[in-house]
């Protein structure tokens, strides 16, 4: 069995920090997970409308590279144009 980060922890620092050392990564796992879901729901709306709209789609890879903010902003544009 590999000596793995927790038992790094276990061996060198008290208790009380191995606990907040897991409280913190499951925190971090946690907005991580809902940031991609996020994202993931943008992508989506982003793809659906621009193929309703019969506009040059946007290849996932390309969506995926760009921000949460950016994301947005395409939505925006693109649901201006549905009004």
């Amino acid at each position: 069995m590999p000596y793995t980060h927790e038992m790094f922890l276990k061996d060198h620092f008290p208790p009380e920090f191995l606990a907040q050392f897991m409280l913190g990564k499951d925190k971090g796992r946690q907005e991580g997970e809902e940031k991609g879901i996020q994202k993931g729901e943008l992508i989506g709306s982003i793809t659906a409308l621009q193929k309703i709209l019969k506009c040059k789609t946007t290849t996932k890879k390309e969506l995926r590279a760009k921000s949460i903010e950016e994301l947005k902003v395409m939505l925006k544009e693109l649901e201006k144009q549905i009004k």
